[in-house]
């Protein structure tokens, strides 16, 4: 694996870091609100539905976590803070993949347009892995000098 010297080819890998950290906060924040007042709202008519919202709002807490510590490290330039996001990223790519077969399972048949989605989350999540772990080694190779 060879590591990137800028996130997704026009920008430092700090900068990136930055930015995927706060559009990911901004993401779980969203999430989280839209877990809190649409979601609770909806299943509170259907009372054995109501723990969809709070696995939703707990799944988006962990990723806001995740994103706020990816800040964190990529302000102090410390490693490891960036490790919970990959792990993170990880998770969710085995995820996708797993409701995607889950899904086309049970249905019977694949969209084209339900690959497309899938294939464009595994890229996304994969560059997103890669730049954070090739920032991860430029900061442990600067520590180092």
């Amino acid at each position: 694996m060879f590591p990137f010297k800028t996130c997704c080819l026009c920008c430092q890998l700090e900068t990136g870091a930055y930015t995927l950290g706060i559009l990911g906060s901004l993401g779980s924040l969203g999430t989280i609100l839209f877990g809190l007042i649409i979601l609770g709202h909806i299943f509170q008519q259907i009372p054995f539905l109501l723990i969809l919202p709070v696995i939703l709002i707990l799944f988006a807490s962990n990723a806001l976590s995740c994103f706020l510590l990816m800040i964190f490290g990529a302000k102090t330039r410390n490693k490891w803070l960036l490790l919970p996001y990959i792990v993170f990223a990880i998770i969710i790519l085995v995820t996708d993949i797993l409701i995607m077969l889950t899904i086309s399972l049970l249905h019977g048949k694949v969209d084209a347009n339900d690959l497309e989605l899938l294939g464009i989350s595994i890229f996304c999540l994969l560059l997103g892995i890669h730049c954070v772990l090739s920032y991860r080694n430029i900061v442990s190779y600067v520590l180092q000098l």
